[in-house]
């Protein structure tokens, strides 16, 4: 991209950008590789700080579809049914983000201790008949 004319900026013979969209595009760019994803098995606490951190250096529109972009597919989809869009607040957003993984935490927790003391063989409705 170079400037050109009224201090816009042109993509080879393609539509012609202002600044303040160059800029957007820069921070895009900069902040899809440098947003760490979250990943499966980390600490959600953890990766939520930092992403909060470092969101607030993105637009404002941007945010929001960052912090979705890092998520596993499972939590975004959960993010999603869950009302959080392109344009929610974004303390809206890790809100609804942090109340889903403490909920995929229980889960997986209530699982475990269900199976803990299942023997090879059992049968799932039995044993839970037999806690």
């Amino acid at each position: 991209m170079h400037p050109g004319a009224g201090g816009q900026f042109q993509r080879g013979r393609g539509r012609t950008f202002l600044p303040s969209e160059v800029e957007d595009s820069l921070y895009t760019d900069a902040a899809l590789a440098d947003l760490l994803h979250f990943k499966d098995g980390g600490n959600f606490e953890d990766w939520m700080k930092t992403a909060r951190f470092y969101i607030y250096l993105y637009p404002q529109r941007q945010r929001v579809p960052l912090i979705l972009h890092a998520l596993p597919q499972e939590l975004f989809l959960a993010a999603v049914d869950a009302g959080v869009t392109a344009d929610s607040d974004i303390d809206h957003c890790c809100e609804i983000l942090t109340q889903l993984t403490i909920n995929q935490r229980e889960q997986s927790l209530a699982k475990d201790f269900f199976h803990r003391d299942q023997k090879a063989g059992d049968n799932d409705e039995e044993h839970a008949r037999d806690l």
